[in-house]
């Protein structure tokens, strides 16, 4: 079997999008001949999932070490890890506990984690030596790995990749996710000087790189376009993916009224104002909380809690705190609307998107994003609104509650599954290691 190393930071057990998409690649790359050698850290105070250690596939050697806190340095299983599981089972407290804190207990989560826009590689600056010897010492002890993958974020990775690249000649493919330099969210909010170092990290990077990956194609296009000396060829996309059998294994959940779902977290660039309009709206409209409910799999921000009570709906909202990714498809299947709002951004598209897309229930997406709105066009159950367009969307959901509970709608073979997107890194990893 052929095997790569590949630089994630983020790996089960912790629970974040950063940590899926490799566990999603790698669950396809080893039927097709492909084994990783994974340098990672450990969860650094971050929601786990044990569970998902029993998902990575048994040819993977994991080596957390790519910060100094990471558990235990050396390589181990991939079984190795101990988290409780009866206590990363447990949902955080509902809306009671927001209530009482006033849904402050959030916030300074959210400063902690948050990407400092001030700091180019943000808290993981001060890992950047140690993830590189630890990269190096990886790939001297599996010296037949054909190439190095890197998951971005953190960017840190970028130049951890390189310097092995660099070492050792091994063809470096960078999984941008989302965009850095250039990200339409992020870019304004640096301060000049930052903007110059970030560029000049992204371009030393990219300039080394056989192959770049994007996970929208409007991204693509936009790096494409600001890369213009570079072959466009050497930049291509993956988007997110879901796969069922990482979604459907927590226990069943059931909801007693009519449920509008909000998978996920709100947060900065997915504020939420849009849900509370919403709420005020099917209010008007004679529907109440005994009528229709919305759940939201995390705690609402201080902001929204208040614009809740303000506009008189706070008693429509159940708030679940977060869930293990494994349940969400419990929690799709329960409900009777699946809500998304996406950034501001045209580049990016919400992971849930596909999960929301392959599931069986309606799908009300709240995007001004033209390539998400292009994505579910003609997908069954499917329809996007923009974010303006609260009169509509209350008219949509007041037309879904006339039909009853739980309408099914069929979706197959839409090439949304992690397979699709594992044959594609397949590829990449042929097409660079033969290049080599």
């Amino acid at each position: 079997m052929r095997k790569f190393l590949y630089i994630t930071p983020w790996f089960p057990p912790t629970l974040m999008v950063g940590a899926l998409r490799p566990l999603k690649f790698l669950r396809s790359l080893e039927a097709l001949g492909w084994r990783a050698v994974v340098l990672c850290g450990g969860p650094r105070g971050h929601a786990t999932a044990p569970q998902f250690l029993d998902e990575v596939p048994s040819s993977t050697i994991v080596i957390r070490n790519y910060t100094r806190s990471s558990d235990q340095p050396e390589t181990r299983s991939t079984h190795a890890i101990q988290v409780s599981a009866c206590e990363a089972e447990q949902p955080a407290p509902g809306l009671a506990r927001a209530r009482e804190t006033g849904a402050g207990s959030l916030d300074k989560w959210e400063l902690w984690n948050a990407p400092p826009d001030l700091i180019p590689f943000g808290w993981d600056l001060l890992e950047l030596s140690h993830a590189s010897t630890a990269a190096l010492e990886a790939q001297a002890e599996h010296p037949d790995c054909e190439a190095i993958v890197v998951s971005c974020d953190p960017q840190s990775g970028l130049i951890v990749g390189r310097r092995v690249h660099e070492v050792t000649g091994l063809p470096l493919i960078l999984d941008f996710r989302d965009p850095w330099s250039i990200c339409e969210l992020r870019r304004p909010k640096r301060w000049l000087p930052q903007r110059w170092i970030v560029d000049y990290l992204e371009r030393s990077a990219v300039s080394s790189a056989a192959k770049v990956i994007l996970n929208t194609e409007t991204a693509l296009i936009d790096y494409r376009r600001h890369y213009n000396d570079i072959e466009p060829e050497r930049f291509c996309c993956i988007r997110n993916s879901t796969d069922k059998d990482l979604i459907s294994t927590g226990p069943p959940v059931h909801f007693d009224r009519f449920t509008l779902l909000f998978l996920g977290r709100l947060r900065p660039y997915v504020e939420g104002e849009v849900l509370i309009q919403l709420l005020a709206n099917l209010r008007r409209r004679g529907f109440g909380s005994k009528q229709i409910q919305l759940v939201v799999t995390s705690h609402l921000p201080k902001k929204i809690h208040q614009m809740a009570i303000d506009r008189g709906v706070i008693d429509s909202i159940v708030e679940y705190g977060p869930i293990l990714h494994s349940s969400a498809g419990a929690f799709m299947n329960a409900a009777d609307v699946l809500v998304s709002v996406s950034n501001a951004t045209q580049q990016r598209i919400p992971a849930k998107t596909f999960d929301y897309i392959c599931s069986e229930r309606p799908v009300m997406m709240v995007t001004d994003n033209c390539e998400l709105r292009a994505l579910v066009s003609g997908i069954e159950g499917c329809n996007s609104f923009g974010w303006q367009e609260v009169e509509r969307m209350s008219e949509h959901i007041e037309a879904l509650f006339s039909k009853g509970r739980h309408q099914c709608c069929i979706r197959a073979n839409l090439g949304f599954d992690s397979k699709a997107a594992g044959d594609k890194l397949f590829e990449i990893l042929n097409q660079v290691a033969a290049n080599r």
